[in-house]
């Protein structure tokens, strides 16, 4: 099963996402041209003389990236934090941390949006006081979003949201996800400076507060603990945007960023603790392929504490235990029961065979 929260929440945050100052001045006239043919300057037209006049739309310049925040109705539906805009002309493309598109045009000073899915959710927004003020609806009724959007600065990096597939940064310049000083991550252009290889042992940091992380990995690669036992044991991973950019046996799980990207690393089986090294485990993980976000397997830092044991996540669980609810517990499918009194609660998959049949956690 797609792993993506309410749409219209999303449709929300997303066109939140955006409005900046407008290209041209709204109180600048509009630029009109009429007659046609030829190259010679545009003349007021005599009577009867076929006229024809356009208005080049003045776009609203808004791409970059935004985090966005409000409420919605039903109190259910929650606002993604992250959203990324580009645009071309007035045409926006605007992507998700949840991995939702949506597309719409921007003029003047507003905008309308609609989510890329059959349930459509349409938003539109304006400036207000500085600020983006939006509304969304759903198709179902009294289904509704408000709030507002601001920009999220990304000091020492230049061309926010760019496309890790597009090679859009240019010469010198790579797209990789970097570190906001806010806590989110975003896609964007940074020096080309690295030299460590796939595989090789890695350090990403930040050398303020203020600026965006780092690694010495080369183009196409990023620095990820994905796969290690400590967050100290990083290595070069090739970025992805879905699992078929990896190599057989692997799969590409989510950095967190916006737009969607993801580092490769292999997979592993779930029952099987000989598929993982020291001090990891196999674990449950979302994984990004042509269905969208799917549950996938990979290692990962495995802890001390035993079945029952309080936890806050996965990684404090010993091997083949996860964190439910607030507890230890462990994975489940039809050969691994669940101990006496607890339930196997399986994990929906889209897939047509292979993970996501039977296995599940214990609750």
């Amino acid at each position: 099963m797609r792993l993506a929260p309410p749409l219209v929440a999303l449709a929300l945050a997303v066109v939140s996402a955006a409005f900046a100052p407008a290209c041209g001045s709204p109180d600048e006239p509009a630029v009109v041209q009429t007659g046609g043919g030829g190259g010679s300057a545009a003349t007021p037209s005599d009577a009867g003389a076929e006229a024809d006049a356009e208005a080049p739309p003045v776009c609203a310049e808004f791409g970059g990236a935004y985090r966005g925040e409000g409420t919605c109705n039903p109190g259910t539906l929650t606002f993604p934090w992250a959203i990324c805009v580009r645009q071309t002309g007035c045409e926006v493309v605007i992507k998700t941390n949840a991995d939702q598109t949506y597309s719409g045009l921007a003029t003047a000073q507003s905008m309308k949006a609609t989510t890329n899915t059959p349930a459509a959710e349409t938003c539109t927004g304006a400036h207000v006081a500085g600020l983006v003020g939006l509304h969304c609806s759903g198709p179902a009724k009294d289904e509704s979003c408000d709030g507002q959007a601001t920009p999220v600065p990304l000091p020492g990096a230049t061309g926010p949201c760019c496309d890790l597939h597009a090679d859009a940064c240019g010469a010198g310049q790579r797209c990789y996800p970097v570190d906001t000083e806010s806590g989110g991550v975003f896609t964007a252009c940074v020096p080309d400076d690295g030299a460590l290889g796939e595989g090789d042992a890695c350090k990403r940091s930040a050398p303020t507060a203020a600026a965006v992380g780092r690694d010495a990995c080369k183009k196409g690669l990023y620095c990820t603990d994905f796969g290690t036992a400590t967050p100290d044991a990083r290595a070069c991973r090739k970025l992805c945007l879905m699992d078929g950019d990896c190599p057989a046996g692997g799969a590409c799980f989510g950095v967190g960023a916006t737009p969607w990207a993801g580092a490769c690393v292999s997979t592993c089986g779930l029952f099987d603790e000989g598929t993982c090294g020291d001090g990891t485990t196999c674990r449950v993980v979302a994984s990004h392929d042509a269905y969208g976000l799917v549950w996938n397997l990979r290692c990962g830092a495995v802890g001390a504490k035993a079945a029952g044991d309080g936890c806050s996540q996965p990684e404090e669980c010993g091997p083949a235990l996860t964190c439910v609810e607030g507890r230890c517990e462990p994975y489940c499918d039809a050969t691994n029961a669940c101990p006496d009194g607890l339930s196997c609660g399986e994990y929906p998959s889209r897939k047509a065979e292979g993970f996501g049949a039977t296995i599940g956690e214990c609750h």
